[in-house]
C-alpha cells in the first residue's frame, strides 16, 4: 500500500513539474492576425522567415511557436466561426529524434480568441541525419460549433509553398549559437541586403574593433560550399560575387570575429 502511495506522489509530483515548465506565448504578436508565430517560410511572401534556430547532436534545444487562435477562418466558401484548433497527438511531423512537444494550454488545444505556445525541446541524438527538417503540425480544426472538422497539417492548410525549416548540425557546430544575442551583445552585427539574392551576396559587417574576419557559406546539409579570409575594419561592405555554381535554395552565411560566430539564413532565387 505505502509503495503505491508513492508512486503515486511521484506522478503528481512530476505532473506538477510538467505543468510548471509550460512555454510562455511571446505577447508581442497579441495584436497580429490570427497564424503561429515566427511565420512560415514562403518563397514569395516569406522569404526570409520560417528558419527556427538551429539544433544539434547531443544538445539540448528550445523552440517556442506562439498561436494567435482567430474568431473566425476565412474560407473559399465563407467566413465561418472558429471553436478550436488542437495539435493532434505525435502531431509534429519530420521532427528529429530527441526531440518533443509540450504546449499551453497543456492539451494543445487552442480555443479562439486566445493566445497559446507549442516549444520544441529535448536533445537530437546521434541517430539523426544532418539535415534540414521540414517540420509539419498535424491539427484538428472545429468550426460552427463542431458542425465543420478539417484534418489537415501547417502550414500546408494555409499554403502549399510554405514551411517551418529546422536545420539540425553536428555536436559542437557553431550554427547553434543564438546569433541573435551575440549580434546584441557583442557590437558584432552582421546584415544581408537585399536577401533574396539573384545575382551575387553583399553583406555589411560591423565589428567592436578591427580584426581578422573568417566566412563562408554553407548549404542546407552543413556542408561548407565557399570560405574567405579578410582584415576587417570596423565597418565593411562584402560581397560573394560568382553564384553560378550554387544552386537556387537556402544557405547559411556564417561570419567568425575571434571567437564569435553570427549566422543569417541567405536565399539565391
Amino acid at each position: 500500500m505505502k509503495t503505491k502511495i508513492i508512486a503515486i506522489a511521484l506522478f503528481v509530483f512530476n505532473s506538477f513539474l510538467a505543468f510548471s515548465q509550460l512555454c510562455v506565448p511571446d505577447t508581442n504578436y497579441a495584436h497580429k492576425e490570427g497564424n503561429i508565430y515566427p511565420e512560415a517560410y514562403h518563397a514569395r511572401l516569406n522569404p526570409n522567415a520560417g528558419t527556427l534556430d538551429s539544433a544539434c547532436i547531443n544538445e539540448d534545444y528550445s523552440f517556442v511557436f506562439t498561436a494567435v487562435v482567430p474568431d473566425s477562418l476565412p474560407t473559399e466558401v465563407g467566413v465561418f466561426k472558429l471553436d478550436s484548433l488542437v495539435v493532434l497527438d505525435n502531431g509534429v511531423l519530420d521532427i528529429p529524434t530527441g526531440i518533443k512537444y509540450k504546449c499551453n494550454p497543456p492539451n494543445c488545444k487552442f480555443v479562439q480568441g486566445t493566445l497559446g505556445c507549442l516549444e520544441l525541446y529535448g536533445k537530437p541524438d546521434i541517430s539523426n541525419e544532418i539535415k534540414v527538417y521540414d517540420l509539419k503540425l498535424k491539427v484538428k480544426i472545429s468550426v460552427e460549433d463542431g458542425f465543420i472538422v478539417v484534418n489537415d497539417t501547417l502550414p500546408a492548410y494555409l499554403s502549399d509553398s510554405a514551411h517551418y525549416f529546422l536545420p539540425l548540425f553536428p555536436q559542437g557546430s557553431p550554427n547553434c549559437w543564438k546569433t541573435a544575442v551575440i549580434d546584441e551583445s557583442y557590437g558584432f552585427k552582421v546584415k544581408v541586403a537585399p536577401n533574396p539574392i539573384s545575382d551575387r551576396i553583399v553583406f555589411t559587417v560591423e565589428l567592436p574593433q578591427e580584426g581578422m574576419l573568417h566566412y563562408s557559406l554553407k548549404n542546407i546539409q552543413g556542408q561548407e560550399i565557399f570560405k574567405a579570409d579578410k582584415r576587417g575594419e570596423k565597418y565593411q561592405v562584402i560581397s560573394i560575387n560568382d553564384l553560378s555554381l550554387f544552386r537556387k535554395g537556402i544557405y547559411f552565411l556564417e561570419t567568425r570575429y575571434e571567437n564569435r560566430v553570427v549566422i543569417k539564413k541567405v536565399i539565391i532565387h
